[in-house]
């Protein structure tokens, strides 16, 4: 007289989930990456005049070891030095430290649907070193609202630029 025990797990749900949270992460992962180029390249716009910097510039863009916090920082620099509205410096620096720190979260741990949202719109990555969960709204627009302020610093970074060829023309 046996008792037979039916386990409640459910190996095609598990799948799913799965599937949908390497999707997630995958898109997280790529998301912060193209940010972090873009940040080199608006580092890279600023001193690309200045030859005697182009070497340590490619050295330090292109250095692994160098920490992106620190890349991150030297933007928000750079910004003061152009003179960029200080009301939104913040808010770009703060938008891209939370997003590295999303990155590096998600690339040390699984992400999973949160079934309490709205899958489209909220899921929360747990870090089962520091078992905390992370909640992340709305990327696309977080990388939307990134983009634009990208646009608007290059552009201000090219009219120095042609401010600073007018000078040294003159």
């Amino acid at each position: 007289m046996g008792i037979t025990i039916k386990p409640k797990f459910d190996i095609k749900k598990f799948f799913k989930e799965r599937e949908e949270s390497i999707t997630i992460r995958g898109e997280i992962i790529e998301t912060a990456i193209f940010i972090e180029g873009k940040v080199n390249f608006l580092i890279a716009s600023y001193f690309s005049d200045e030859s005697v910097h182009s070497e340590f510039l490619e050295d330090f863009l292109m250095d692994r070891s160098c920490h992106y916090n620190l890349r991150i920082n030297v933007l928000g620099k750079i910004l003061k030095k152009i003179n960029y509205d200080s009301k939104y410096i913040r808010d770009i620096i703060e938008r891209l430290h939370k997003m590295n720190g999303i990155r590096n979260l998600v690339a040390h741990s699984e992400p999973y649907l949160d079934s309490k949202k709205n899958p489209v719109s909220g899921y929360t990555i747990f870090d089962t070193k520091k078992v905390k969960g992370v909640e992340v709204k709305n990327l696309k627009e977080e990388e939307r609202k990134m983009n634009d302020y990208f646009e608007e610093v290059y552009i201000a970074l090219a009219k120095i630029k042609e401010k600073m060829v007018a000078v040294k023309n003159d």
